[in-house]
Order: structure tokens, then C-alpha cells, then sequence
């Protein structure tokens, strides 16, 4: 699979083997990473998660502020334990994306499959650049008042802005805050490098799999005309056509196939993040009922929110690209000179309309698609609004 050592696909296998979640990658290496990725991980939930318990119901903005951290570690965890497993399912995958490189070698086919992987290396680009922007504006805010009293000193010092809120059981928190803030930013690094190698490699196989829809679509549009642009006459018999209308059957069906083992590898995945992120979302918005005249923690809290919610836009709309593009095929059968070859012939089209009415999609676990009709669902059901007494209420609708 040297493919993935080019240009569209190396980021993608670089994080992907930091994270230990490289099929190609050996035990030992997949097992070692495993280990550090939970432990960085473990390192900040467990902290919280104990002086979540000793604060739970008595101190509601501690309680709502390390809810969302401890179920953000979860669903990072399941998200990580999940493509762990499915190793294989994988495997089978990148091993189809690298056989279909080899397969197309039309020139214009391999234009627009280069064309497709392009536009999925630059999604992955600028997601690169959107997670490592908010890992440091998220991880070094804390710093913000060490840098201020450096270039606008006061007379007194400023409030310590504490990074989270953690019971270390050997020691105080607030005598070694800055140790803190260095210990945030090194363990949010794990779930960087899980979101920049698994979201990503999601992104450029569908736009890899749209590329091999839109093939199949330039096929039916052109197949029916002779290189000259002439129509085909209603011959009794062409054995070329035939031969070229089963081999776009045929790509359909792989593309079809392509589809499943997105689906297969990313379906439970998705599940754990979608079902993480809803409830994430609405321990959120409670929590900034308690925080609304704090400006730090404010910004804080609504910085990541708006991170989470691009998170899912971005992976349901990379979803929709699917199903536009499945149906799509549809619509290239339809159009299509159909009318003009033998009956005998037609059942061919015919086989690729019927399959193509039903759109290829890919679900959060089987429950839900990925689509945006499904993100504005998620995100329709909350809903903040401003009342009299200058407080923000929370509506369930």
C-alpha cells in the first residue's frame, strides 16, 4: 500500500501510527501507544473525576464543569477503543482504496479521483489547522494572566485562572497551578492526535469513494455516444457497449462495497461520539448558567462548545457528501441516452437505477445517519435564551 506514503495520504498515516492505530503497525507499537494514550488520558479524568464525587450537588459549577470534562475523556476513550478493535475492518478498507489506484487507469478517471483526494487532503489541511488552533487557545488561556502581569503589571496581583478542577489526592492543585496548565496541554495532546488521524482518514475515504461515484456517473453520461460525440444507432447487438455497461455495473458494486467498510469501520465509532457529544452538549449548556458572569470561563466553555458542534457539522456534512453522491448516479442513469440502445441492453441501466434509488449512507452505529438533516436535529433541540432578569435559561424543546 505505498499509497499512503504519497502526498494526499502520509499526514493521515503519520497520525494514524502516533496514535497506534496504523493497520500495517506491529503489536508491540499498537499495544505501547495504547498504554500512554490511556494513561494521558486517565491523567486528567481521574483527577476530576474524584473531586467531581466529593463535590457533587454541592458545588454546581464544579460538578457541571468536570461532568463535561470526564464525559469528554469517555467519549474520547470510546472513540479510540473502538477504531482500535476494528483493526481489520480497516485493514480491508485502506486495502480497497489502494486496489482501486491501481484498477482506474483512465486518464480523465484517474483526474477525477486525483480531483476527489485533493479536495479530501485540503479538508483534512484545514481540520489539522482548527484542532491544533484550539488546542492552543484552549490550553494556554490559563497562562493569560503571568503573560498580562509581564506587559501591563499591577500593583496587586492578578486571580490564578485555574485550567480544571482536580483533587491529585498527594497534593494541592493550587500550589502547583502552572505544573497543572503544562499537564492540560501535554495530555490534550492524545485526543489532538486521535481526531487529526482517525476524522481525517474518514474524510479523504469518502471523498475517495465520491470520486468513484462520480466516475460511474461520467460513464453513463458518455457511454452511450461514440468518440465522435455521434449517437449509437438501435443495433440488434453491441458487445462493446455491453461489455462497457458491466464493467460500470461493476464499479458500482465495488463502490457500493467501499461503502460498506466505511460504514463497518466507522459506524460504532460514530455511535459513541454522537451519543458523548448530545449529552456533552446539554451538561454545557447547564453549565453556563453558573458561569455567564465569569468572562474567562465563559469564553472558555463556549469555546469549546462551538469546537464540539464543529466537530459534528463536520462529520455529518462529510456524510452528506455520500449520499449526494450516490444519488447523483441516479440522476446520470436517468439522463442518459438509455433510449437509444437495444432492449436487450437497457436491463443494464436498468440494474443501476434501481440499486442507486436507495442512497448509500453512513449511520452513527445503524441508528442514524450522518447527514446534515441529522446535525440540524442534534442541534435543534437546544436552544438558550435571554429573559428580564439578565439570566440564561435553558430550553428542551
Amino acid at each position: 500500500m505505498d499509497i499512503f506514503d504519497g502526498y494526499y495520504y502520509k499526514s493521515c498515516k503519520r497520525f494514524m501510527s502516533l496514535c497506534g492505530l496504523w493497520p500495517e503497525q506491529n503489536n508491540k507499537s499498537r499495544y505501547l501507544r495504547l498504554i500512554v494514550f490511556v494513561i494521558f488520558n486517565a491523567s486528567l479524568a481521574v483527577p476530576q473525576l474524584i473531586l467531581l464525587i466529593q463535590q457533587f450537588g454541592k458545588d454546581m459549577a464544579i460538578t457541571f464543569e468536570n461532568s463535561v470534562s470526564v464525559m469528554f475523556a469517555l467519549g474520547v476513550f470510546a472513540k479510540y477503543l473502538v477504531a482500535f478493535v476494528n483493526k481489520k475492518r480497516l485493514s480491508s478498507l485502506l486495502v480497497t482504496i489502494a486496489k482501486d489506484w491501481q484498477t482506474v487507469t483512465d486518464r480523465k478517471e484517474r483526474e477525477i479521483l486525483t480531483k476527489n483526494t485533493a479536495q479530501g487532503r485540503l479538508l483534512l489541511i484545514i481540520y489539522t489547522y482548527y484542532i491544533h488552533g484550539a488546542w492552543v487557545l484552549y490550553t494556554l488561556m490559563p497562562f493569560l494572566p503571568l503573560a498580562l502581569d509581564y506587559m501591563l503589571p499591577l500593583n496587586d496581583s492578578r486571580p490564578v485562572l485555574m485550567p480544571f478542577y482536580a483533587n491529585y489526592l498527594f497534593f494541592e492543585q493550587s500550589d502547583y497551578h502552572y505544573w497543572a496548565c503544562g499537564h492540560i496541554a501535554v495530555s490534550y495532546l492524545a485526543p489532538l492526535v486521535l481526531f487529526c488521524g482517525l476524522d481525517t482518514i474518514y474524510v479523504i475515504s469518502v471523498k475517495h469513494t465520491c470520486g468513484l461515484f462520480e466516475i460511474v456517473c461520467r460513464r453513463l453520461e458518455t457511454l452511450l455516444k461514440s468518440e465522435k460525440g455521434q449517437q449509437l444507432s438501435k443495433l440488434p447487438d453491441n458487445p462493446d457497449l455491453v461489455m462497457k455497461l458491466s464493467e460500470t455495473i461493476q464499479l458500482h458494486n465495488d463502490t457500493i462495497g467501499c461503502c460498506d467498510l466505511l460504514e463497518n469501520s466507522f459506524n460504532l465509532c460514530f455511535l459513541m461520539v454522537n451519543c458523548m457529544s448530545v449529552v456533552t452538549i446539554a451538561l454545557t449548556c447547564v453549565y453556563i448558567l453558573f458561569v455567564y458572569s465569569d468572562l474567562f470561563k465563559l469564553i472558555r466553555i463556549v469555546a469549546f462548545l462551538v469546537g464540539l458542534i464543529m466537530h459534528l457539522l463536520y462529520l455529518n456534512w462529510v456524510g452528506q457528501q455520500i449520499i449526494n453522491s450516490s444519488e447523483q448516479v441516479f440522476i446520470s442513469a436517468y439522463f442518459s441516452d438509455w433510449y437509444l440502445i437495444p432492449n436487450s441492453t437497457k436491463k443494464f441501466i436498468n440494474i443501476i437505477m434501481i440499486r442507486s434509488l436507495v442512497p448509500c449512507t453512513l449511520t452513527s452505529g445503524k441508528l442514524a445517519n450522518l447527514s446534515m438533516e441529522n446535525f440540524g436535529i442534534v442541534i435543534h433541540i437546544y436552544d438558550i435564551s435571554y429573559i428580564y432578569n439578565d439570566k440564561w435559561i435553558l430550553c428542551w424543546k
